[in-house]
């Protein structure tokens, strides 16, 4: 049985997603999504498919569900999505833009037949994709509408639009605490995100986070495309409940396209490198 919060959560999504679909005239898939901190966010798609559409993430703490918290929503996406249409997405100037242009991770095998329209290269079991970001903050929050970039997008060879991306992305890398009761995981977890799904590139972070904490290992659950949560070597007494602790962390997710990967990883201060477990 759904809560009153949850019925009008389900009422104000569907006004959202009709009111953003008769602006753009196009079709608006929306998700509510809860981050591991309890943070919620809404993920608003804006096309057939998310790989090539815009995606517009708005955070949701303390929106109402009622009329001004909906047009609150809409004036900021109208203004973030305006910006995008006055791009010119067959070939945006690199210099105007390249400090808005970052790197995110997406699942190999579910986009595996539409991955050559986009530039990227393999990263374990997922795929490296260079993104367009454009933000707008209001007095309450912040929308930011990401594009995966396509070949011919824009006017730059590859080595220097992944160059460019990867420093851009360090750059917002963060780390924080997150608290799980014991009987819930009994793992003390850090959570990594840098607002571009792709925190678990950033080596020098994890290896910075290892010296820290003096672990020479740290593991890794992407538990969703938002975030990535890292458990220190000392904190990990059996894989096996690592990799349930996993899926149970996968279940959680609202839709399916939030799942990033499946598989736990394994960071070595030592060689510097992650890899599977």
């Amino acid at each position: 049985m759904y809560s009153d919060r949850q019925t009008e959560l389900s009422v104000f999504l569907e006004q959202l997603r009709q009111s953003a679909e008769e602006k753009t005239e196009e079709r608006v898939i929306i998700h509510a999504v809860t981050k591991a901190d309890g943070q919620k966010i809404f993920e608003i798609i804006i096309g057939e498919n998310p790989l090539f559409a815009p995606v517009v993430c708005v955070e949701a703490s303390g929106t109402g569900y009622g009329k001004s918290g909906l047009d609150d929503i809409l004036q900021g996406l109208w203004t973030v999505y305006d910006r995008y249409k006055k791009l010119d997405r067959k070939g945006f100037p690199f210099d105007k833009m390249k400090a808005n242009v970052y790197l995110r991770l997406v699942p190999y095998e579910r986009y595996n037949g539409f991955l050559d329209n986009l530039v990227y290269y393999p990263f374990l079991d997922m795929a490296v994709v260079p993104v367009l970001v454009l933000e707008v903050s209001t007095e309450d929050r912040c929308f930011s509408l990401a594009v995966n970039i396509q070949k011919g997008m824009c006017d730059v060879g590859e080595e220097e639009l992944f160059q460019t991306a990867s420093e851009n992305t360090k750059k917002d890398c963060m780390v924080k605490g997150v608290e799980f009761s014991a009987e819930e995981s009994g793992y003390e977890i850090l959570a990594m995100s840098n607002g571009h799904h792709s925190a678990i590139l950033d080596t020098g972070r994890l290896r910075d986070l290892a010296k820290e904490i003096y672990s020479s290992f740290l593991y890794i659950v992407p538990v969703s495309i938002y975030e990535v949560l890292v458990i220190p070597e000392d904190n990990v007494f059996d894989l096996s409940e690592l990799q349930e602790f996993s899926r149970n962390r996968i279940e959680l997710l609202e839709f399916e396209g939030a799942v990033l990967s499946e598989n736990v990883y394994r960071y070595s201060l030592e060689s510097g490198d992650v890899d599977f477990i």
